[in-house]
Formats: C-alpha cells, sequence, structure tokens
C-alpha cells in the first residue's frame, strides 16, 4: 500500500504496481493508481485559495491535529504486508504518526516503510530502498539509469550558457521559496538559485526579499497546485502590489509550472523538473519539449493568464 503520490510512482515505475492494494487520496499517476481504493482523506480543503488553505493548515497544526485521517476500516480489510508513507513532510502526505490509529486495529502489523527524502540524492536513494523492500533491486538499478541519462541530457543541453539568477516559490500567499532539491534541479538546469541551500527545507520569504534578490527569471511551482490555479493566484497577488520592482516581471520572464506533478513530487519524474526549468531558464537555447510534458509550464503574463510559449 501506499500512502505517497512518488512512491505510488515508483512501485509502478518498478513494475510493481499490480502488488498495490491501497493508496492515498492525493495517487493520480500513473492511470491505473486511480482505480485503487483510496485510504486516505484531507482534513483540509486541497482547493481553497492559498491563504485560505495556509491558515486551515495552521489552524489543524495548533490544535495538534493531523491534516489527514485514514480509512482504518478499510485499512484492515485490505491486510498490507507493507505500507509507504513518509516523514519529510507533515504538510505534503501521509505521515506514519496519521497512520498510528488504523495500524491499533490491525491483528497483524505490517511493515511501514517511511521515505525521507531531502535532496536529489535522496530521492534516488527511495527508489533503492523501495525496490529493495519489494524485492526489485535489478529493477531499481534501471529506473536509476535512467534518471542518470536524463539528467546529462539535460547538462548537455545547457552546457555553455550563462546562467540566469534564478527564483522557484513552493507557495504564493504567504509567500515561500523553495528547497530541498529544486536547488540540485536548478543546478542541472543551468541557472543560479541562492534563495535556500541545497538539502535544506523550503522556507518562508517576504516579496521585498525577492525584489531585493533581483532574480532574472522567476518560476512559480507551489506544492500540490497545477499551472491554472498558480496562475490566478500569482495575478491576483502581482495585481494587489505584493512585490515592489521585480525586473524579471518587467522583461516578461515569469514561468507558472505544475508543481503538484513534478516540483514536489520526488519520484521517478522529478527529474523532468529540471528539464521543464532548462526551457524556462534558457527558452532560446532549449527546444520545445514533448507537448505531454511541455503542457506543465506556460509563461505568466501580466494579465494572469497563460499562453503559448513566445519564444
Amino acid at each position: 500500500m501506499s500512502l505517497l503520490p512518488a512512491a505510488t510512482e515508483i512501485v509502478y515505475g518498478l513494475g510493481a504496481g499490480a502488488t498495490l492494494v491501497g493508496a492515498s487520496h492525493e495517487c493520480d499517476h500513473p492511470p491505473a493508481a486511480l482505480k485503487l481504493p483510496r485510504v486516505s482523506r484531507p482534513r483540509v480543503d486541497p482547493n481553497a485559495p492559498s491563504g485560505e488553505l495556509d491558515r486551515q493548515v495552521k489552524a489543524l497544526k495548533a490544535k495538534g491535529q493531523s491534516l489527514y485521517e485514514v480509512d482504518a476500516d478499510l485499512l484492515a480489510r485490505l491486510k498490507p504486508d507493507l505500507i509507504l508513507t513518509q516523514v519529510q513532510c507533515e504538510v505534503c502526505a501521509v505521515t506514519p504518526e496519521d497512520l498510528e490509529a488504523g495500524l491499533r486495529k490491525l491483528k497483524h502489523k505490517p511493515r511501514v516503510l517511511a521515505l525521507d527524502a531531502q535532496s536529489l540524492e535522496g530521492v534516488l536513494n527511495d527508489i533503492r530502498l523501495v525496490g529493495e523492500a519489494l524485492g526489485r533491486s535489478e529493477e531499481a538499478k534501471l529506473l536509476l539509469f535512467r534518471q542518470w541519462r536524463l539528467t546529462k541530457e539535460i547538462r548537455q543541453r545547457v552546457r555553455g550558457l550563462a546562467p540566469p539568477r534564478v527564483a522557484v516559490l513552493d507557495w504564493i500567499d504567504p509567500l515561500m521559496f523553495a528547497g530541498n532539491w529544486i536547488p540540485e534541479l536548478c543546478a542541472i538546469a543551468g541557472a543560479s538559485y541562492g534563495l535556500v541551500p541545497a538539502g535544506k527545507p523550503s522556507r518562508w520569504g517576504a516579496w521585498e526579499e525577492l525584489e531585493e534578490y533581483e532574480p532574472d527569471v522567476i518560476l512559480a511551482a507551489p506544492c500540490g497546485r497545477d499551472p491554472s490555479t498558480t496562475t490566478r493566484e500569482l495575478a491576483a497577488v502581482l495585481k494587489a502590489g505584493a512585490p515592489g520592482d521585480l525586473r524579471a516581471v518587467d522583461a516578461g520572464r515569469v514561468w507558472v509550472a505544475d508543481g503538484h506533478e513534478f516540483f514536489n513530487r520526488p519520484g521517478p519524474r522529478l527529474i523532468y523538473s529540471a528539464a521543464l526549468m532548462a526551457r524556462a531558464f534558457h527558452p532560446e537555447a532549449v527546444p520545445a519539449l514533448p507537448e505531454s510534458l511541455e503542457k506543465h509550464l506556460v509563461p505568466w503574463t501580466p494579465n494572469g493568464s497563460g499562453k503559448a510559449n513566445p519564444h
């Protein structure tokens, strides 16, 4: 059973999707995962505006309550031998603590493997760990080789290009700068990122700090948000005059990307985030990506709507 979208993708990437008996409410890729019984549900409204969702999350945490509820009865009926979860972020997905009540109802005690990727190397290590847990270490090696090969292709594409100074936003309202593996992905994509050190968690920031940082390019990829939602919310914040003078905005170098499926999902598709970054940071040099990937990246315009890539 997987209670983490990234872990679900890893399991399918290892060719072991048929072994899954259940998944979290967020596990939506590959499409076959949508047919699995949903074992969890959120106690917040994930579709609420950024500011309201932030308030809901903080209110529950202030009460010492979990953000997710696990269906203990369904968990008992499914009888999993292995449960994949995470301890990287208590806000992003189900944690071992969220499972405690459900596990107490089980007559058997399944193994709980909590993934904890904080960096790109951590993501790759999680693939190894899941492969070992499922007895598919050789398949894990092949999946890791594919990650290495794509990383090499992206590096070669941007080699020799002047690295722009970039900012990657992990939340809009309030503002958060992306951390963990994002600095490493920026480096692969041929950019300079100085707002959060590699391997350190995303952190809250201020628009004044962003203005002082003076990024050449801004990429907004909030956790759990798709491009259309982020486009609307970024437009609302910028229209309200949150930042002062941002040259990336003036130069039309603001992009919105899919933070839900790529940038904040530490699984096999995470490396495609670097390909999307390379496209945004070096649009003149990096050719259009396949439509299945390019649709997850749109340029932001002052009227708050995405449009076809002008480059």
